[in-house]
């Protein structure tokens, strides 16, 4: 899964979320950048990730986002 992920977040200078859709043995289907936020904060409404997981028929999904400082301890 961080080989989907890192290719979707990079170095961005601003947080990114994203969406992995699986399928049911867990194979990544799609990948959505739900958001592109500020320097220090990306709001994503449930509705854009259910939104992706509905339209792609995932099974389930991972949600992920990078902190432009690359500091992991900044979560709120």
């Amino acid at each position: 899964m961080s080989i989907h992920a890192s290719r979707f977040i990079g170095r961005d200078d601003r947080e990114v979320f994203f969406v992995m859709c699986l399928n049911t043995r867990n194979n990544v289907v799609a990948v959505h950048r739900c958001h592109v936020g500020s320097l220090n904060a990306s709001l994503v409404h449930p509705r854009e990730v259910f939104k992706s997981a509905i339209l792609n028929n995932a099974a389930s999904v991972i949600v992920a986002h990078q902190h432009p400082s690359d500091d992991i301890l900044t979560i709120v």
